[in-house]
């Protein structure tokens, strides 16, 4: 996978997804072109992922966004771009 050099840029982009969709954390990963690895390369207010690569991986194979509900946690939200 390629190296990232400008994490400044992804940070401030999470930062702003973040804001857009007036979610309290958000995530960006990047994945290799058959969506079999991903890396986590920035978030914004997160302690830890929450959520497992299952829903990355829906949402990147599908191209559409994937929502998990759940009674015990916020819901997530994974969209591919």
């Amino acid at each position: 996978m390629p190296e990232v050099t400008d994490t400044h840029f992804l940070d401030s982009a999470v930062q702003q997804a973040s804001l857009l969709v007036r979610a309290s954390t958000s995530a960006f990963y990047l994945c290799d072109p058959a969506c079999e690895r991903f890396e986590l390369a920035a978030t914004h207010g997160l302690q830890e992922v929450p959520w497992e690569e299952h829903l990355v991986r829906q949402a990147a194979l599908s191209g559409q966004a994937v929502i998990s509900t759940s009674h015990e946690s916020p819901a997530l939200i994974a969209v591919p771009s």
